[in-house]
């Protein structure tokens, strides 16, 4: 995995959007930085109608936003909440606004890396699930695991993985 297309970063929360970027295989030319709101590391994938942004902020901060920003631009919108240490000492969430005839909300995601590589966005309990693709959010009522041990199982290779970006100091 390589850092977002968007150059080395100092800030952590925005190097965590490599793992995102590498599963929806978005490039440098794919995105452009916006703000409207959202966190100062936010960008649009104007060919997945997305909106993408990290945070070093808890919630409720900018839970608003995401919907608003769903609804005015009709694009779905991820924001990945980062914590200063991710994954070392603050789990890292995703808060997701899933546009429709109206808008889905869904907060306090986990990343989840599934035995096949692919990258999902999962609950705690029930609930819409989130495949991470090329097409973009591709949201799923079944989730991509059996049980529990199997759910922590994925949930723990994708806080590995968050765990060496946000470390990687810009390499």
């Amino acid at each position: 995995m390589t850092l977002p297309p968007l150059g080395p970063f100092a800030d952590a929360s925005a190097r965590l959007l490599a793992l995102p970027f590498d599963a929806m295989l978005v490039t440098a030319s794919d995105i452009e930085p916006i703000t409207h709101g959202m966190p100062s590391a936010s960008y649009r994938a104007t060919g997945l109608n997305l909106v993408i942004g990290a945070t070093v902020c808890a919630a409720p901060m900018f839970r608003d936003t995401i919907a608003r920003i769903a609804l005015t631009w009709r694009n779905d919108v991820m924001l990945v909440r980062t914590g200063l240490f991710a994954e070392a000492f603050d789990s890292v969430t995703v808060d997701v606004a899933v546009i429709g005839a109206d808008v889905l909300v869904v907060h306090d995601m986990s990343f989840y890396r599934h035995a096949d590589r692919s990258l999902w966005l999962v609950t705690r309990a029930g609930g819409p699930m989130i495949l991470l693709d090329e097409d973009g959010l591709d949201l799923r009522i079944e989730p991509p695991f059996a049980d529990a041990d199997e759910r922590a199982d994925g949930v723990s290779r994708a806080a590995s993985e968050l765990a060496r970006i946000a470390f990687m100091r810009g390499r």
